[in-house]
């Protein structure tokens, strides 16, 4: 397996990991309960530590996927923990991830990733 796909199975399972925990919850929930904040906000590092391994070929491959800003909420998050915003993490789980899993999966299921599968 390239470490491209692996990379990006990873994305994937991070990702629909956030998706998962989050799904019934509120934004309340995501307010008041600090553990599940925090499992949240190691998701979406998680994602975007991946996402900035990839390399520029594959990111490429799918101009639909703004890479640069999955990595730089990464960088936000571990590097600026002070400035932590709730709302960005809520915002990169519920409106950008189901974006960025359907690219993944279409990406791997259709011709443009073949050669990622093919390794």
């Amino acid at each position: 397996m390239s470490k491209d796909r692996a990379r990006l199975l990873d994305i994937l399972d991070w990702a629909r990991r956030a998706m998962l925990e989050a799904a019934g919850r509120t934004r309340a929930d995501f307010d008041s309960d600090e553990n599940f904040f925090l499992a949240q906000v190691k998701r979406v590092e998680v994602v975007g530590e991946a996402a900035s391994r990839l390399t520029p070929n594959t990111r490429r491959l799918m101009p639909e996927v703004p890479w640069a800003a999955v990595s730089a909420t990464r960088n936000r998050l571990v590097h600026a923990y002070h400035e932590m915003s709730r709302d960005i993490v809520w915002a990169a789980i519920e409106i950008e991830f189901p974006k960025l899993v359907e690219s993944i999966e279409c990406f791997l299921r259709g011709g443009r990733g073949q050669d990622l599968l093919d390794r």
